[in-house]
């Protein structure tokens, strides 16, 4: 009997009561038969975590120290074969996502999934036509999107791959922490699979702290230093992220190392 690989799904949980039934509910009722659920729990204070443990998962409670790592500590926690992320706010939309997934992988070091946007509806903003593997730098980073959408739920990574790669999420991030995870793992991956019709839904955050100026300026500031190290990573690996705001900067940062 051929061997069903393992996924191990981790869910970072902040005060998020709200939707991580919904969440759990999403990835419980999956046709899917191999499946460790990780909830790890970053110190909320509500009743999330209450509603984590009345479900059939492994939680991880731990002291708030963020996003970046609680998805470490799901990282060292796993034992599947592959890794997904999902944002407990958010959930997956298709029963047989992660079927579709394992279907088209191959021998990919990462799937890239499709993306229901409810700022939009619920019609996708991201999906593919077929199941294909690209192996060139250039055009994993273009067909992938992942200067875009850097969002590390989008990608379904070998475990092995990330271990080989040393690649973890960085601690004290107030935002944007996936993108020096998610794009240095397209550029390191042997090659990436595309899967047509599996459905990740993303909900938009609340407002609420955009509207308070401190934290406001102190998101942007740390935005523009996640990205200027994007930038450069990708001058100095040569190749494009690929979206305009960042083409002078490449362009001058490129011609600077020559």
């Amino acid at each position: 009997m051929k061997k069903i690989p393992k996924i191990s799904v981790i869910i970072p949980l902040y005060n998020t009561e709200k939707y991580i039934g919904d969440c759990l509910d999403s990835v419980l009722s999956q046709n899917y038969p191999n499946l460790e659920i990780i909830v790890v729990d970053d110190g909320s204070t509500d009743n999330s975590v209450l509603i984590a443990k009345s479900y059939k998962v492994n939680v991880i409670e731990q002291k708030n120290m963020g996003v970046s790592v609680a998805r470490n500590t799901g990282i060292n926690a796993a034992t599947g074969e592959y890794i997904h992320f999902i944002d407990a706010d958010d959930k997956l939309l298709n029963n047989d996502f992660y079927e579709r997934v394992m279907n088209g992988i191959g021998n990919a070091d990462i799937a890239v999934v499709g993306v229901v946007d409810e700022k939009y509806g619920d019609k996708p903003v991201e999906n593919f036509k077929s199941e294909k593997l690209y192996y060139g730098k250039q055009s994993k980073i273009s067909i992938s999107k992942v200067a875009r959408r850097p969002a590390v739920w989008r990608f379904v990574f070998r475990r092995r791959f990330l271990i080989k790669n040393k690649l973890k999420f960085e601690s004290g991030r107030i935002t944007s922490q996936d993108v020096m995870f998610t794009i240095p793992a397209i550029f390191y991956a042997t090659a990436i699979a595309t899967i047509p019709n599996a459905f990740y839904w993303y909900r938009r955050a609340p407002l609420g702290a955009m509207r308070d100026p401190a934290r406001a300026l102190a998101r942007e500031q740390n935005k523009k230093i996640v990205w200027d190290r994007a930038v450069k990573f990708a001058v100095k690996n040569r190749f494009f992220l690929g979206f305009r705001r960042s083409f002078f900067k490449w362009l001058k940062m490129f011609f600077a190392e020559k």
